[in-house]
């Protein structure tokens, strides 16, 4: 759902220390503002949760996702490996993992399917049912393709 398989960029990990050196520094509730607006790509409506769900998992939590991020390595090589049944979730609006990175999992890993949806990088909270109709039609094919 809404991720990529490369290491993260210079910029990405500049980004990210950068956070951890505010969240340091007392400027949680600035960091937390900032983020939740990025990642819910400046739609208000989902920037409130995502703040509220950021400051419950607290400063701890929020180190350690930014430290995860940054020290992401190269998953690319890999996915090609993988010798299961996989379905990529992407949103036609992620500024974080747009479709092209999704994409790229879709077209490494063996029979893979990819499903595009319209929403940001949030689509489990922008479009709850989609995803879960997306998933459930996936495995039921999935579970009729292993019983044939």
């Amino acid at each position: 759902l809404n991720t990529n398989a490369r290491d993260a960029s210079p910029e990405q990990r500049e980004r990210a220390a950068a956070l951890v050196d505010m969240v340091h520094n007392g400027l949680f509730d600035q960091v937390v503002e900032k983020v939740s607006s990025f990642v819910a790509g400046g739609k208000a409506e989902l920037a409130e949760p995502v703040g509220a769900m950021t400051r419950d998992l607290g400063t701890e939590v929020f180190v350690r996702q930014q430290l995860a991020v940054a020290e992401r390595r190269d998953r690319r090589g890999e996915l090609k490996q993988l010798e299961i049944p996989a379905l990529v979730i992407a949103g036609d609006e992620d500024r974080l993992a747009p479709p092209s990175l999704n994409n790229e999992i879709a077209r490494a890993v063996p029979h893979a399917e990819l499903e595009i949806l319209p929403c940001g990088h949030l689509s489990t909270l922008e479009l709850p049912s989609a995803v879960a109709s997306t998933m459930r039609r996936w495995l039921l094919a999935s579970e009729a393709a292993r019983n044939n």
